[in-house]
């Protein structure tokens, strides 16, 4: 064999050695990859198994809390050791004017604008016919709009693919809206504009609401409301008694609790939504929605 071709053979075999070397390096690389993102996921349900615990600590310490002399309380965030946190958001749905419940009287005089009314209207209802300020699917298509649900809205937030609900308008009537309960006002904790809404209510029975809230009393029912009323005023509400009676409640019927958990230097989070029902000894889970 030649001096040229031991060279050749020589640098062949360098060239081969080189080509496994990096083959076996980029090899171990993505070995290194893989094993670091067996480790990420591995601790990322760690994390999320010990946000869920956490969760499930506070959605227990909310139930053994109830006492029937006082309304469930939010938890602010409770320190369970080891990084371990949990929290828990009780609403009262009956505090808020139930969006899919509302007729256009209500609407109109929470929203105070017809065309957002009817746009809301023709967004809920099940046909297709646009009312003359509404707005239906020709009009969300010519917009590149979502079609309208024809249906109940799922979530508040939805009001924002409504035309017209722009944020300034959603952020005004957010608040004062909801898609949970039983569409009943509470006369106890609904915010005065929520209570406006109500027929046949008018100054004096707002007046009397804000008078007894700020000496810390409270209604037993709508009966005691109308006894505290001029003459005049009682046989106005005493007129749509029944109607009235259907529409408010003095105890919130349903609560809805946002439960949280999580662990202290990690993003995760693990939620629960429970609707609760308010008995005599008990606050009872009738839903849960976890994530």
């Amino acid at each position: 064999m030649s001096a040229r071709m031991i060279r050749d053979c020589r640098g062949f075999a360098l060239l081969t050695a080189l080509w496994l070397v990096v083959a076996l390096s980029a090899l171990a690389a993505t070995g290194l990859i893989l094993v670091r993102e067996d480790l990420a996921a591995s601790r990322n349900r760690i994390v999320l198994l010990r946000a869920g615990w956490a969760r499930e600590a506070c959605a227990d310490i909310l139930l053994a809390r109830f006492r029937p002399d006082r309304p469930a309380a939010s938890l602010d965030t409770v320190d369970l050791g080891r990084g371990a946190w949990c929290l828990v958001v009780v609403e009262d749905p009956s505090a808020r004017l139930d969006v899919n419940a509302a007729d256009s009287a209500a609407l109109r005089t929470l929203l105070g604008d017809d065309s957002l009314v009817a746009a809301l209207l023709d967004w809920r209802d099940t046909d297709a016919v646009a009312r003359p300020l509404g707005a239906e699917a020709d009009w969300y298509r010519q917009h590149g709009g979502a079609l309208p649900r024809n249906g109940p809205l799922a979530a508040v937030a939805e009001l924002g693919e409504i035309r017209g609900f722009d944020t300034a308008a959603r952020a005004r009537v957010t608040p004062l809206l909801t898609v949970r309960g039983t569409g009943r006002i509470n006369l106890n904790s609904a915010p005065l504009a929520v209570l406006a809404a109500l027929p046949s209510f008018g100054a004096a029975e707002l007046e009397a609401i804000a008078f007894r809230r700020q000496a810390g009393g409270r209604w037993s029912d709508l009966d005691g409301l109308i006894g505290a009323l001029p003459a005049a005023e009682q046989n106005r509400l005493l007129a749509r008694h029944q109607d009235l009676a259907a529409r408010t409640v003095t105890d919130p019927p349903v609560l809805v609790a946002t439960v949280e958990g999580g662990v202290r230097g990690y993003p995760l989070r693990s939620v629960a939504v429970l609707t609760l029902v308010p008995t005599p000894t008990r606050l009872a889970v009738v839903r849960r929605e976890s994530d």
